[in-house]
């Protein structure tokens, strides 16, 4: 009963932040000399793939020593749980670059300087990644690809980085509020 409940709660959360991964706003908060954009979904996504690991764990047996090692399991998911529901991801747009902070793990930084012309495309509505394409050069690896759960709509965010690979004399003007008026004001409706 609690395993599929927990079950149950975890796939209707990945569900629904998988549905439509991106926000609506057509902008970034300006923040600290960058744009920022703040995790949509993500954190739904990642909660619920927390309980939907931990309920595969929770089995109540007779076996005391089995269920307390389930106690501990559990508590250690929902430990998890609450660190990526706490921690917030962002994506920032710097005169340097891309800056994506994610709830665990390394900071993902792209060099503007890396970014094929051009790139990226629009996405689809339900894309959960956005394709960034880098320069041909054997010393850049292969292309990288940022999630789309970002409160800022997801072609106005490929839009906006589009524009600075291609303009890079607009570079030095990010996180101010006079480009960003000037951005939104010179991308294409969403």
């Amino acid at each position: 009963m609690v395993r599929g409940s927990v079950l149950l709660t975890g796939v209707v959360l990945v569900m629904v932040a998988s549905w439509r991964p991106g926000g609506t706003r057509r902008g970034f908060a300006v923040v600290d000399g960058m744009f920022e954009t703040r995790g949509h979904s993500i954190r739904r996504q990642q909660a619920g793939a927390t309980l939907v690991a931990s309920s595969l764990a929770l089995d109540v047996s007779r076996n005391p020593v089995l269920n307390a090692i389930q106690l501990v399991l559990l508590l250690l998911a929902a430990t998890v749980l609450g660190v990526l529901l706490w921690r917030d991801s962002a994506l920032r747009l710097r005169p340097e670059g891309i800056l994506v902070r994610r709830a665990v793990g390394r900071p993902v930084r792209i060099a503007w300087a890396e970014l094929s012309a051009g790139h990226p495309r629009r996405p689809g509505l339900n894309d959960l990644m956005l394709p960034v394409t880098r320069r041909e050069s054997p010393t850049l690896g292969q292309p990288r690809y940022l999630s789309l759960g970002w409160q800022t709509h997801p072609w106005f965010l490929a839009d906006a980085i589009r524009w600075y690979a291609d303009h890079p004399e607009d570079r030095a003007g990010i996180g101010t509020q006079a480009e960003h008026d000037r951005l939104v004001a010179a991308l294409p409706e969403c």
